[in-house]
């Protein structure tokens, strides 16, 4: 029997953002075309994503959008992962990430 991720794998996987965020931004919601399940996320059970929304930031000069999923979570930080900061060949403290 194959054993579930663990969430140190699984997180760096998705992309998500609050619905909180969403709502207080009145950002623009887009259906999400491949419906899926985030059992790591809620104590109480799966959580099904049908929605996703664009965010854009900006990062110094650097400006960028970013596709998320929209989930019902708390969390007050924009994290950006590694695949997000190697394709755009990021550069921290002279070293290319």
């Amino acid at each position: 029997m194959d054993e579930p991720e663990t969430q140190r794998e699984n997180i760096f996987r998705h992309s998500i953002t609050s619905w909180r965020l969403v709502r207080k931004l009145a950002l623009p919601t887009l259906v999400h075309l491949r419906l899926h399940k985030l059992w790591w996320l809620s104590k109480h059970g799966e959580l099904v994503v049908i929605k996703q929304v664009e965010v854009a930031f900006t990062l110094g000069r650097h400006e960028d959008k970013v596709l998320r999923d929209v989930v019902p979570m708390e969390v007050t930080h924009l994290l950006l992962g590694r695949s997000w900061q190697f394709d755009r060949k990021v550069i921290h403290y002279g070293v290319i990430v």
